[in-house]
């Protein structure tokens, strides 16, 4: 029987990190190049605040499914 361990579960997460920045950080997609802070990787209250603001709903989910699709 198949079962997802912490070492698979961390590497799903470093992967789908690693996507993600692939498409908000250096615009390896179709949506374009944009750079875009991640409010998680900022200590910032603010600028958690500033980021989570910064794109629009369509965006977010054009960047979902980019990630998706690497």
């Amino acid at each position: 029987e198949s079962e997802v361990t912490t070492g698979a579960s961390s590497d799903l997460q470093m992967v789908t990190s690693m996507a993600k920045q692939m498409v908000t950080v250096f615009g390896m997609s179709e949506i374009g190049p944009w750079s875009l802070m991640d409010a998680a990787q900022s200590g910032d209250v603010i600028m958690r605040m500033m980021a989570r603001n910064s794109m629009s709903e369509k965006l977010a989910e054009d960047i979902d499914a980019a990630v998706k699709s690497l």
